[in-house]
């Protein structure tokens, strides 16, 4: 439990950082939906910031699912993750940003396979990103968001001999409301 505390701390921390040194404008919070592998796996409330060309934004996502293999066969399976992502401006222009980055987390699951086949675990992702940010003339304070990145995320629970390599391409689609 410390472990989570002192990350959760140290997250929170780097984003009032964060936002103490952006000027108002350049603050926004809002919505995240993390797409792993062609289905919408977790939705988040971010913030998310820029300083010059230098971004940051800081997520938490939540996701749940049942599965139901048939009559008294089901599966529930939850999942929360810490995001963390550090992106460099490479074009600016009046009303959009296209950016490179560098994404990480730390998140946990949970699965109720039923009957006690339950496990959970903990798991770190890191993977480099590119996206843009695109807001309307006229309508400046709301902006959305898309990301394209390639997440390395591997699952080892040696105790539910469980092994699970969900590295990939993943999209982020976002819209968030500026300060």
């Amino acid at each position: 439990m410390r472990k989570h505390s002192l990350l959760i701390f140290a997250l929170v921390a780097a984003l009032a950082i964060g936002v103490g040194t952006a000027s108002a404008q350049d603050v926004s919070v809002g919505y995240q939906g993390f797409i792993g592998n062609g289905q919408n796996l977790l939705s988040g409330l971010s913030v998310r910031g820029w300083t010059d060309q230098i971004g940051y934004e800081g997520t938490i996502f939540y996701g749940e699912t049942n599965i139901d293999f048939g009559p008294g066969n089901d599966m529930d399976a939850d999942v929360w993750l810490l995001n963390a992502q550090v992106m460099y401006a490479a074009v600016v222009k009046e009303n959009s940003k296209f950016y490179v980055g560098l994404d990480f987390g730390y998140g946990q699951y949970d699965i109720d396979a039923g009957g006690g086949n339950d496990t959970d675990d903990d798991f770190w992702m890191i993977g480099p990103l590119l996206g843009a940010e695109y807001s309307f003339q006229g309508l400046p304070e709301l902006g959305f968001n898309w990301e394209v990145s390639y997440e390395f995320v591997s699952i080892e629970n040696d105790d539910a001999n469980v092994d699970i390599d969900l590295s990939g391409i993943n999209v982020t689609l976002g819209v968030h409301y500026r300060f």
